[in-house]
């Protein structure tokens, strides 16, 4: 069977040599092949395109479209590129086939070429660094976020649903629909809240020594809720009180809850913090602290935790209705909180469920985590194809001496793993350069997240593994084929 490589064409080069061709024309008519193939590929391209460009365009969430007449740049621009990948991949074949001297070119022989070999074994060491490194890095990024979905955020964010409040007839009125939601069975507890915990942006600054170092001012978050949000949203309050609803009544009390943070950044211990009071703003006197609620992730884990300040919401205000639900007849519980609400507001129904939110937060990152998969997967099937590539050429090159290794008793396993463990040092080359460019990649980009994995030694064992693996199926398919084939045809012409 003929196959289209180099190897096969020197009798060729050899004949055109003795007839009268030029080594430039040599030169270009391997270059013009290359540049066939490349416009060949950029036309099958063009054809594929519209059809992965949907899941493409899903990928990154974004809308991309192929209209080859609209954007003038786009017909020049793939010209450009097809021209440079044909030259650029043409070049060194055409370049070494056309420098091949007539005698040896006529025999099929290319002879020991010392730097093609080892311009081939770096490529592919290079490719499989980057394969292997890619897939480091992807491992990692996996981890992280797996972390954050099973870390304890503080907070319950299963099977709560949020409500949008829209307009002052619902926020008169919302004691009245909390009621009326809570006959439902299904529905354990409703909280009207400013904010929800998965992110907060309003913030106020605090000093607990009235007239004392404006450098011991502290920025503080602020939360405004009813009586009922430490139940829905499963705080944990650490010492003294919450609010009471009248508390809520009340609103020339001047109370508040701060988080542990908040206690320790002041100075207190979560005993102390619960008794004490601050000023706030200067200009609003002193507010009492009744409790200190724990800690909780009231932003993505990209930032630390920060000082909290909770206070009691005003009547008829609040954006968001959180309603915790039990899993049971969701579908029906779902479409009575939407006739409930929409009885009590003229705007339009909206709700999400509290870990859509949460999920909001890391959007971008998990996107970008999902492109840089899908090229992780393309990089080491590109090296794959590299590798069987070279294995196919250089076994080709010993098929002799793989015949009379059979002719002297070598077996069929001894032959493969002559020839795959020949590669898998390669491929060991690769991994060892990927490794601490894996490392430092990771790192910087788990700089980004305040609490994050560590990176562990068996991760770079495991993908070193499965990568050798690939690599020792990938080589030992072109072993196989040689070890089992006739050594009589490779012998017949000797």
């Amino acid at each position: 069977m003929k196959k289209f490589r180099s190897p096969k064409r020197t009798k060729e080069v050899g004949l055109r040599k003795v007839i009268g061709a030029r080594r430039y024309q040599l030169t270009f008519q391997f270059l013009s092949e290359s540049l066939i193939l490349a416009f060949i590929s950029l036309f099958l391209a063009l054809m594929i395109t519209p059809f992965i460009l949907p899941e493409f365009n899903e990928l990154i969430d974004r809308k991309i479209s192929m209209n080859l007449l609209e954007n003038s740049f786009l017909i020049p621009g793939l010209l450009i590129i097809t021209v440079i990948i044909g030259v650029l991949s043409g070049s060194y074949p055409a370049i070494f086939m056309a420098s091949l001297r007539p005698i040896k070119s006529l025999k099929g022989k290319l002879g020991r070429n010392s730097k093609g070999n080892r311009l081939q074994k770096s490529l592919i060491i290079a490719q499989y660094a980057v394969s292997i490194g890619m897939i480091i890095c992807s491992v990692i990024i996996y981890q992280q976020f797996q972390f954050i979905q099973k870390k304890d955020l503080g907070f319950d964010k299963d099977q709560i649903i949020t409500v949008r409040l829209r307009g002052s007839e619902i926020r008169s009125s919302v004691d009245v629909v909390k009621q009326e939601l809570l006959s439902n069975p299904n529905i354990i507890s409703v909280t009207r809240s400013q904010n929800l915990p998965t992110h907060l942006a309003q913030s106020t600054i605090v000093n607990d020594d009235r007239g004392g170092d404006p450098a011991d001012d502290l920025d503080i978050y602020q939360l405004r809720a009813d009586q009922d949000f430490l139940n829905v949203f499963g705080i944990e309050l650490l010492a003294g009180e919450y609010f009471s609803a009248a508390t809520l009544k009340n609103q020339n009390a001047p109370v508040c809850l701060i988080n542990e943070t908040a206690a320790s950044a002041m100075g207190w211990s979560i005993e102390e913090a619960a008794t004490q009071k601050f000023t706030e703003d200067w200009n609003r006197g002193d507010r009492k602290i009744i409790g200190v609620v724990k800690d909780f992730h009231m932003h993505s884990m990209h930032l630390p935790i920060a000082p909290l300040l909770i206070e009691p919401i005003r009547p008829n205000r609040g954006r968001y209705l959180s309603i915790k639900v039990r899993p049971e007849n969701l579908k029906g519980t779902l479409n009575f909180i939407e006739k409930n609400i929409k009885q009590h507001s003229p705007y339009p129904y909206e709700s999400r469920f509290l870990d859509d939110h949460f999920n909001d937060l890391y959007k971008d990152d998990l996107k970008q985590s999902e492109i840089f998969l899908v090229f992780t997967i393309l990089a080491i099937l590109i090296a794959s194809l590299g590798l069987f590539g070279l294995a196919a050429f250089h076994i080709n090159e010993r098929l002799k001496e793989v015949s009379i290794r059979k002719v002297l008793g070598a077996s069929v396993r001894s032959i493969t793993l002559l020839f795959s463990l020949k590669f898998l040092r390669l491929v060991f080359w690769g991994f060892l350069i990927a490794i601490p460019v894996s490392i430092a990649a990771a790192s910087y980009w788990l700089e980004f997240f305040t609490y994050r994995v560590d990176i562990e030694w068996w991760i770079f064992v495991t993908v070193g593994a499965a990568v050798a693996s690939i690599a020792f199926f990938t080589v030992g398919i072109q072993s196989v084929k040689a070890a089992i084939a006739n050594p009589v045809e490779s012998l017949k012409d000797e």
